[in-house]
């Protein structure tokens, strides 16, 4: 990874291994870094809305065809 860190979660999605969040060993950090096997190399890929440790993802696949929000409240 471009940036040391602990507690960092981790996921697999589209042929990348991305690097979530994590401890830096003075901050909790929110970047998201994606090796490119390809390339043999790390990138950053953005942030998380929020800094966070140790937390767990997931990645999945969805269509913009199988998203249905008519059943979701609306925010403001």
């Amino acid at each position: 990874m471009k940036s040391k860190r602990s507690q960092v979660s981790l996921a697999v999605a589209n042929g990348y291994l991305l690097a979530v969040g994590g401890y830096d060993g003075v901050v909790h950090v929110s970047t998201v870094e994606a090796f490119d096997w390809e390339l043999d190399a790390w990138r950053r890929f953005g942030n998380t809305q929020t800094r966070h440790p140790g937390g767990g993802v997931t990645a999945i696949q969805i269509s913009s065809d199988d998203l249905d929000f008519s059943e979701l409240p609306r925010t403001r």
